[in-house]
């Protein structure tokens, strides 16, 4: 017995050779290969050959857990220093630093210029913000980037949090800078041109939070590479001029601006539009969004739909671009109301889509008072208009709760949509089911009166009168949504972001360039 026991104890792992034990530590994040030192005298010394071996390195949240600034400080100038000249692919700072650790962001920043890193990730947006004013509450302004960072050609990737882009004269241009992400960065619009030039294969830019843009001008003659743009919450963008002719996706959430022109994104697949509607509504958005005909997939939301309708050029009953490509539109409504039930009903009336195939409707999970200025904007309710949805295939509704106005919806895409195959719709979350999800709770049986209201509801949608034959209708709970179902874009990434995450800049270039709004 004694023996079986010993031999049930026995660390076999740790009697691998050196090379299997390294490969095991090059899996692990550093932090935890460093842990391993204390295991047995075995493991002693082993991570050091993976961190001098190591071409990436992550100084990310779960690296900083549980250190203060002046120790996580301490721990990055030691791998730094241990990892000697090795060279480096990629470094990631994820940092809260106090005034007296600059200096040593200063050197890190150096350091990476030394070893030609090709993407480097400064993330200083950790701490508390004001809400009202925008600013960080610890009185902290942006760091203000050394020369050496511009003087690192090697570059091909740069994302920068809580920084001031004020660039040295002696700039040396970043021949290689294919992406480039600013999160609450101090760039201006001439800072912002003079990039464009500098960076001769910039393919990727994304702009969020950055408040000195006033009059952002995306021009480029045709050498221009850029083919993703992500413009998301800079307060200050009043005029906007897109004239970028290899433009293939592009995002803008912000507010209304008075002056627009996207007529130069002839290769333009993907647009996502987010404004906040506001008394002002000077520019003319029902051109804007008449320039954007050529997308194939298109993401609104009721603000910008409402910019659309406010134009007097647009109540005009002539008024209609064909959307010959339109493969997907997605529409995040934050009201239900008749007037915004208008707005839809005059986008499909003067933007006709004759190849729609998905449509994503998300509906709002709580009833707001509608604003007064938007129903002096919309006061002339017309009824739905009489157009064909002929390739209408998929309806996705989110958050839908059998209201009036939404079966009016329902019933007026019903009527039109001659092909259509699957209408979902998905009822908001209730009783907690919200919070059970998100923590991959499993929900096992549905409300008793859920199931009443189910039934109660697919029988006056059964009722309706239907173009489709053969559509199949389902009504379903919020934690039954089918996942295999979804729009193109995420819908919840590109406005309102939890400023205090610590990783905004990293997950909004996670979702936007790797796979949400993809490039081709």
């Amino acid at each position: 017995m004694g023996q079986r026991r010993r031999e049930r104890a026995e660390d076999r792992i740790s009697n691998l050779p050196d090379h299997l034990l390294q490969s095991i530590l090059h899996l692990l994040p550093l932090k935890s290969a460093v842990r391993t030192d204390l295991l047995s005298k075995r493991w002693r010394g082993l991570w050091l050959n993976v961190l001098l071996s190591a071409t990436d390195l992550d100084f990310g949240p779960d690296f900083a857990a549980a250190e203060s600034p002046d120790q996580f400080s301490a721990t990055v100038d030691r791998y730094l220093r241990l990892h000697g000249n090795s060279p480096l692919r990629r470094l990631r700072i994820l940092f809260s630093p106090f005034d007296h650790l600059l200096p040593a962001i200063d050197t890190w920043v150096a350091v990476a210029a030394t070893k030609r890193v090709e993407e480097f990730d400064l993330d200083l947006s950790q701490g508390i913000i004001d809400g009202v004013e925008g600013d960080y509450m610890d009185g902290r302004g942006q760091y203000l980037l050394p020369a050496a960072l511009f003087r690192c050609e090697s570059l091909t990737h740069l994302s920068l949090s809580r920084c001031d882009f004020s660039r040295p004269a002696h700039f040396a241009v970043f021949r290689r800078l294919n992406e480039l992400n600013l999160c609450r960065v101090n760039v201006t619009d001439e800072a912002l041109q003079e990039l464009l030039v500098d960076c001769p294969v910039l393919e990727r830019l994304s702009l969020m939070n950055c408040r000195l843009l006033g009059a952002v001008r995306v021009v480029g003659e045709p050498e221009l590479q850029l083919r993703a743009l992500a413009l998301v919450d800079c307060p200050g963008i009043d005029e906007l001029e897109i004239n970028a002719p290899k433009l293939q996706s592009f995002v803008y959430s912000g507010g209304v601006c008075s002056q627009i022109d996207f007529g130069g994104m002839p290769e333009l697949v993907d647009a996502k539009l987010s404004l906040v509607a506001g008394d002002s509504m000077e520019a003319d958005y029902g051109d804007a969004i008449a320039q954007l005909s050529q997308v194939r997939n298109l993401s609104l939301c009721s603000g910008t739909l409402a910019c659309i309708v406010a134009n007097e050029e647009f109540e005009a009953e002539d008024f209609e671009v064909m959307f010959p490509n339109l493969h997907e539109l997605q529409v995040t409504m934050k009201h239900i109301s008749k007037e915004y039930l208008a707005c839809v009903y005059d986008f499909f009336r003067h933007y006709p889509s004759p190849f729609l195939e998905k449509l994503f409707i998300q509906l709002p999970k709580d009833v707001h008072d509608l604003p007064e200025y938007f129903k002096l904007i919309i006061s002339d309710i017309q009824k739905p208009p009489d157009i064909a949805l002929d390739n209408l295939k998929v309806i996705k509704m989110t958050n839908f709760q059998g209201s009036n106005n939404e079966m009016k919806l329902v019933k007026f895409l019903l009527e039109r949509a001659a092909a259509l195959e699957y209408l979902l719709l998905v009822s908001p979350p209730f009783d907690g089911t919200d919070c059970l999800a998100k923590q991959n709770v499993e929900i096992e049986q549905t409300n008793p009166e859920e199931r009443m209201w189910i039934k109660i509801i697919l029988g006056q949608i059964s009722a309706l009168p239907k173009a489709s034959p053969e559509v199949c209708i389902k009504l379903v709970e919020f934690w039954q949504d089918e996942d295999t179902i979804n729009p193109t874009h995420n819908n919840n990434l590109y406005s309102r972001y939890d400023y205090q995450s610590g990783t905004v800049c990293h997950k909004l270039v996670h979702a936007l360039f790797r796979g949400d709004i993809g490039v081709d």
